[in-house]
């Protein structure tokens, strides 16, 4: 079991990187599949998986993989896995099969638009400190200073909206027990 846990951990770790020798001959295909499938990995995976055991001598258990990916990808095509890749800011890769695609982007789509809040409130904050710094410059020029003060505003106020329009979607993720 612990020899397992590693070698899934490793293989986890090294993402696209092919697989060592040790990961190909003890490895639980069932469960590598599984997590290929949570992860939204793309079925073609297993091919890549072989690729880098025929290296090594060893040959996937094909049936056990792909028996593992399709309990995965049930996870993964779930409201709440759409929630989890679109909060991540990643993008849709096409993976979910026709019958469970409409569940996964009922969390996606507002996933991602949280997402999306998220970094412009993350540049608007960057700006803010920019022009607060530049504002308190003794070397700036009142008209300078008030177009800054003026921007500030503007900043601030955008902000503002933007974190009711995160806590909206927070709160509508939480009723649909996305979060």
């Amino acid at each position: 079991m612990i020899r397992l846990i590693v070698v899934l951990a490793a293989a986890s770790l090294a993402g696209c990187a092919t697989l060592s020798d040790e990961e190909c001959r003890y490895a639980d295909w069932y469960a590598v599949g599984m997590s290929d499938g949570r992860e939204g990995r793309l079925d073609t995976r297993l091919a890549r998986h072989a690729e880098a055991c025929e290296k090594h001598g060893v040959r996937p258990d094909a049936e056990a993989w792909r028996a593992g990916w399709r309990e995965g990808i049930l996870d993964h095509c779930s409201a709440p896995g759409g929630w989890r890749v679109g909060v991540a800011g990643t993008s849709y890769n096409g993976v979910c099969p026709p019958l469970l695609e409409e569940d996964f982007m009922f969390g996606y789509r507002p996933g991602r638009a949280l997402y999306e809040v998220r970094t412009r409130l993350d540049e608007i904050d960057a700006r803010i400190e920019s022009v607060e710094a530049r504002v308190v410059d003794d070397e700036i020029e009142a008209d300078e200073r008030r177009d800054l003060m003026e921007e500030l505003r503007d900043l601030q106020r955008e902000a503002r909206e933007l974190e009711r329009e995160r806590a909206l979607i927070e709160a509508e993720a939480a009723e649909r027990k996305l979060i």
